[in-house]
This record gives structure tokens, sequence and C-alpha cells, in this order.
């Protein structure tokens, strides 16, 4: 058996690989620009959209805001003076008072109550006491302790509980050091 190439049929097949092959190129080809032309569009109006809400934001900010109504600045001062009486009543130091009053106060003496006053900065303790002379050493021992100035007794008064007890009510203020 012989084999016998053609010569001009060889040529033909190549040529059409060679057609294939830059059929498929510029098919691919084109895709990509088609696919490149979307996203530059896209990207375009994307810079388009961009430059509007710059444009806006500039006028916004150089143009005089909106007035704010009566009801609604007086509703939103109401509100900031809520917000700011809790954030000053977080601020105080209640454990830091507790205690220095709890280490001034002697044998003998029941707290009832201690109010903070914010605007005069003084302090209102109220209780009870055997008799006078250990309020006078309460008196004494606040006066002592070095936290405290302006120690006050404000009022006291001798109270009947029942037959065999008794005590005096008292009512001391001062202030408190700051330190």
């Amino acid at each position: 058996m012989r084999f016998t190439i053609d010569l001009a049929d060889g040529s033909r097949r190549g040529l059409m690989r060679m057609g294939r092959v830059t059929l498929a190129v510029t098919v691919f080809l084109s895709a990509t620009l088609v696919w490149n032309g979307m996203r530059c569009a896209s990207t375009l109006g994307e810079v388009k959209r961009v430059r509007q809400d710059i444009a806006e934001l500039k006028k916004r900010a150089h143009g005089r805001p909106a007035p704010v109504s009566e009801p609604e600045r007086s509703f939103l001062m109401a509100e900031t003076a809520f917000f700011n009486d809790i954030i000053e009543r977080r601020a105080f130091n209640w454990l830091g008072l507790l205690e220095q009053v709890e280490m001034a106060t002697p044998e003998g003496i029941w707290l009832s109550s201690l109010a903070p006053d914010r605007k005069t900065g003084a302090v209102r303790v109220e209780g009870l006491a055997r008799d006078f002379s250990s309020v006078r050493a309460y008196l004494e021992k606040l006066e002592d302790s070095g936290r405290f100035t302006d120690v006050l007794l404000v009022s006291h008064e001798k109270k009947t509980l029942w037959e065999q007890a008794g005590g005096i009510r008292f009512s001391v203020t001062f202030r408190e050091r700051r330190i």
C-alpha cells in the first residue's frame, strides 16, 4: 500500500483551520469589547450619579438649615435637659460619699435619709440618736474626718417612740470636700 499526499488538499485544510481560529478569536474579542463597553457605560453612569450627589451635598452644606419650629425646639431642649440630668446623677460618686459617711458615723446613730442638693452642693442627712451627746459626737466626727466642710446641725427634737424607748431625731447638712 502506498500513501499519497495531495498537497492541494492539505493547504485547503490548513486554511479552514486558520479560518476557524480567526473566527473564534474574532468572536471572543467582540464579546470582550461588548463587555468592556457595558462596564464603561455603567461606570460613567455611576460617576454622573456621584457628581450629582456631591453637588447636592455642597448646596446643603452652604445653604442655611431649615428653621426649627418652637414646639420642636422646646421638645429638644427638654429632652436634652433630661439626659443631662441623668448624666449628672450618674457622675455623682455615691459610693465614695456613702463610704465616708459610714466611716464618720459613730455607734448610737441611725441614719434614715441622705440627700445631696445638686444646686447648692450640700448633703442633708437625717437620722435618730440615743441622746444629744451622740449627735454632738457625730457632728465632731464629721468635721474631724477632713472629707466634709460646713457641718451644721439644722434641727433636732426629742422623740419618744414608746415607754422605754426614745431618742433624738436630728437633721445635719454638710458639703463634701473635693480632693
